[in-house]
């Protein structure tokens, strides 16, 4: 055990251990992570057509199917989420079992959601109908109408951005313990009261991390896209296909090393163990 218990893990030492965690079980977490975005890859396919050109205005068209399609592939996503997290938190021992226990876990995430997209929506709303309105009032007056739209355009993104981070670790209390939804609000808000900056830094760097991934992808599918469709257009659909892998490496990404800043936080600090190279493990915090 470590000297200092108190003593919170920097965001390198979070990344690094989050990595070396990726590293020694990328197969099974890679398999989990990649379950749901599959699922959506597919469902969407099959519904509304593989060719991503043509998939939006398919939805279009369909709005209801669409509607349908979005909220079943939403709770096998977070289905999915569920059971990564507890594999990654060696609540299951197989990814079978992870499955398992995930199911359980499902309605409670998808309330949870419910009520902070209710609870983020209404000031945003607010907000952005003070900044129109505002902006009736500022019109022929090119300065205050410009300052409207930044100072409430700002203020939205700030809103949005706090709600994020407060409840940042929502997902892990809901997964990992029994206490109630709102119990799990309160006790998300509390892990970050007094650590805003700390986890909005934290939150920075992984939203910054998860852009060079996608760019990254991005950049690549893009060129083979543009190939396929001018050689072969017909299989062009299928190249959809490897966002799955490149979301599946993002979502793990995301979800193994926010669960270990909700572990380093949640124990109060490093309650960690010395492992042989004197580098610390988040072994015991995942045994909790």
């Amino acid at each position: 055990m470590n000297e200092n218990s108190n003593a919170y893990l920097t965001i390198h030492d979070i990344f690094s251990l989050s990595f070396r965690e990726i590293k020694e079980r990328f197969a099974p977490f890679f398999l989990l992570a990649a379950a749901g975005i599959f699922f959506n890859w597919l469902l969407m396919g099959l519904c509304f057509g593989f060719n991503p050109i043509t998939q939006t205005q398919a939805q279009q068209a369909h709005p209801i199917l669409s509607l349908f399609a979005s909220l079943l592939s939403a709770l096998v996503g977070l289905w999915s989420a569920a059971a990564l997290v507890l594999y990654i938190c060696k609540r299951a021992a197989s990814v079978k079992e992870a499955f398992l226990m995930g199911v359980g876990k499902i309605w409670r995430l998808f309330i949870a959601s419910a009520i902070f997209l209710v609870g983020l929506t209404v000031p945003v709303a607010v907000l952005l109908l003070v900044m129109i309105l505002s902006m009736g009032w500022a019109e022929g007056n090119t300065v205050i109408f410009v300052l409207a739209i930044m100072v409430f355009g700002l203020l939205a993104v700030a809103v949005a951005l706090g709600a994020i981070v407060f409840c940042l670790f929502l997902p892990y209390k809901l997964i990992l313990t029994e206490d109630s939804v709102f119990g799990c609000f309160a006790a998300s808000f509390s892990l970050v009261k007094g650590n805003f900056w700390q986890t909005f830094g934290f939150f920075i760097v992984l939203t910054l991390i998860l852009l060079l991934i996608s760019m990254i992808g991005g950049a690549v599918l893009g060129v083979l896209m543009l190939l396929f469709t001018l050689i072969l257009p017909a299989a062009t659909g299928l190249i959809s296909f490897l966002w799955v892998p490149v979301g599946a490496l993002g979502a793990l990404v995301f979800q193994v090393s926010t669960v270990a800043f909700y572990l380093d936080r949640n124990s109060g600090g490093t309650q960690t163990t010395e492992t042989e190279d004197n580098n610390p493990s988040l072994e015991q915090g995942m045994q909790q």
